[in-house]
């Protein structure tokens, strides 16, 4: 057909197109000073703000109706300085079992320990010293050669140990507050990736036994998900969403159903491993999902916040 003489493309009114997004989605700003769950009804009803409203829905229900919330950490979540956060979460009951990485666990004893963690690594690499603390390596290899010999778990030891008098940070310790609240917590290791596995204490065959020991642990408490509970991933973006993914595996191996549950992954970079194992794969089970992006130190107390704010605010209607 000659170009001039191409029909008029067929148009249509915006009154009757469907569109995605509506004011009555779009945030709202109040005057005068505002409270947590103002904010959190005043975001937008759009993406991962709607996401984070319905998650901390999610997170409440679960607690009401007494189901499981576990929490994956990763090594980072530490150093940001969010664990007052999470044990406020831990100690209002919002926390059924906790797991973490490795780092995690050296991080969270360097703050028991000591008061402060995070070495700094492009200081200390080129010197050789990375990773070659004495205290940390030594004791922590002490505890799982300990953990192995009464045949505990990595996470059971480091529960017990963490609370002993020479530790003066307790308060802000995940692992000894665990411990404190009689939450389970389970540790995973993979050798190699942690400063602690350079040292010459480091035993190999315990680290193994104590940390598979957690993993065994980790599948009986993922089917408190069933009905209605969650898992929290903080920043791990290895370790943790393979140990879950595996879990899962195992439980329905075993005959658990998994229905009606949900899943959140917080990070400041989504990457491969915890989209494909907490948010894509669980949703073949029907569960809800959440990714949601951001800092850490912003993340979390907003979440958290949120939790504890708006829980409160339902039991006082």
């Amino acid at each position: 057909m000659d170009k001039d003489q191409a029909k008029d493309p067929e148009r249509i009114s915006i009154q009757t197109r469907s569109s995605k997004v509506h004011i009555g989605a779009f945030g709202r700003i109040t005057s005068g000073p505002t409270t947590i769950v103002e904010l959190l009804n005043n975001l937008p009803d759009i993406l991962a703000a709607r996401d984070l409203k319905q998650l901390v829905h999610d997170i409440i229900k679960a607690r009401t109706d007494q189901k499981g919330i576990i929490m994956g950490l990763g090594g980072h979540v530490i150093k940001t300085g969010v664990a007052p956060y999470l044990i406020e979460l831990m100690k209002q009951g919002f926390v059924s079992a906790i797991a973490m990485n490795g780092a995690a666990m050296i991080h969270d004893f360097e703050i028991v320990l000591m008061g402060h963690t995070s070495e700094n690594v492009e200081q200390e690499i080129v010197k050789g010293h990375f990773g070659f603390t004495q205290e940390t390596a030594s004791t922590l290899n002490a505890f799982i050669v300990q953990a192995a010999a009464e045949n505990l778990g990595l996470g059971e030891m480091m529960c017990r140990a963490f609370r002993t008098e020479r530790f003066q940070n307790q308060d802000m310790s995940i692992i000894a507050q665990a411990g404190q609240h009689d939450i389970p917590l389970t540790i995973h290791v993979a050798i190699g990736t942690d400063v602690i596995h350079m040292h010459p204490e480091c035993n190999g065959a315990a680290l193994g036994q104590t940390s598979h020991y957690d993993f065994k642990r980790f599948c009986r408490y993922l089917g408190n998900l069933d009905g209605g509970g969650g898992y929290l991933n903080f920043g791990s973006a290895v370790i943790m969403p393979e140990v879950f993914l595996k879990a899962l595996s195992l439980g329905r191996n075993q005959g658990c159903t998994f229905n009606d549950f949900f899943c959140a992954n917080f990070d400041f970079i989504q990457h491969y491993r915890p989209t494909q194992s907490i948010i894509n794969r669980p949703r073949l089970f029907g569960a809800r999902t959440y990714s949601l992006t951001g800092h850490h130190e912003i993340m979390v107390p907003l979440l958290v916040s949120s939790v504890l704010e708006l829980s409160q605010s339902q039991r006082k209607v």
